[in-house]
C-alpha cells in the first residue's frame, strides 16, 4: 500500500485528471496480480486538505515478491509518474483480513483510516485485538457494505517503526450511508473500544476515497 499527496503547487482537478490515466508501460510493476487506485473525492476537501490525496494497492503472491517489486525500477516510475511530493510518500507492506465481506457497487465510497498502535502493546497484541475484538464489533454497523483490516507485516518494523501499523477500509453506498454510520449505536461503542489498542490520535488521520482497478 502507498499513499501519497500530490506535488506542491499542483490543483487538486490536475492531480485527479493525472491519475484517471492508466500507468505507463514502464511502470508496469513486476509479480503485481491485482492494482487498485483509489482517489480521494472533492468532498474529501471540504475541510482542506486531508493527509493524502491517492492511495495505490498493489497485490502480490508473497511477501518477497512485494519487497522486489517495491524495490524495481518501475515502481519507482510508478510513483513518479503520480507527480506527488516524495517527502508524502508512505509505502508499507500490509497482509489484508476480510472482516465484512458484502457488495460495494461501483462507485461506492472507500474510506482509508491510518492507525497506529497504543504504546504498551506489541504488533502482535495490536494486531490481534484489532481483528479478533474491535473487527466484529466494527462489522455490526449495519450501514457499512464491507471492511477490511490492511495489518502492517513483520518484516516492515525492522527499521523501526513503519509509517503506519495499518489501514481500515471502509465502503459504503454514497455520503449519505456514510453519514448516517455515525448514528448507529454500534459506531458509537466501536469508537469507545479505539482506546483500548490504537496510539494517538484517536481522531484518526482518514481519506474518503473512489476506487477503479487498473489490474485483475
Amino acid at each position: 500500500m502507498t499513499a501519497v499527496r500530490r506535488a506542491r503547487g499542483t490543483a487538486v482537478e490536475a492531480f485527479r485528471e493525472r491519475l484517471d490515466g492508466d500507468p505507463a508501460p514502464d511502470a508496469r510493476v513486476p509479480g503485481v496480480l491485482r492494482h487498485v487506485r483509489s482517489v480521494t473525492t472533492p468532498s474529501g476537501y471540504r475541510r482542506g486538505d486531508p493527509p493524502y490525496d491517492a492511495v495505490e494497492e498493489l497485490w502480490f503472491a508473497d511477501e518477497a515478491a512485494a519487497r522486489a517489486a517495491v524495490a524495481s525500477p518501475a515502481f519507482a516510475a510508478l510513483v513518479d509518474g503520480l507527480g506527488v511530493d516524495p517527502a508524502s510518500v508512505a509505502t508499507f507492506l500490509v497482509e489484508d483480513h476480510l472482516i465484512k465481506d458484502g457488495p460495494a457497487a461501483p462507485g461506492a465510497l472507500k474510506n482509508f483510516e491510518f492507525v497506529t498502535r497504543r504504546p504498551g502493546l506489541t504488533p502482535t497484541e495490536f494486531r490481534r485485538y484489532w481483528r479478533e475484538h474491535h473487527g466484529p464489533l466494527a462489522s455490526g454497523i449495519a450501514v457499512m457494505r464491507r471492511y477490511v483490516q490492511s495489518h502492517t507485516v513483520d518484516g516492515d518494523y525492522a527499521g523501526g517503526e513503519p509509517a503506519w501499523e495499518g489501514s481500515a477500509i471502509t465502503w459504503f453506498d454514497d455520503l449519505d450511508a456514510m453519514r448516517e454510520s455515525a448514528t448507529d449505536p454500534v459506531y458509537a461503542a466501536t469508537r469507545a473500544d479505539e482506546a483500548a489498542f490504537l496510539g494517538a490520535p484517536l481522531e484518526l488521520p482518514f481519506i474518503i476515497t473512489t476506487e477503479r482497478v487498473l489490474v485483475g
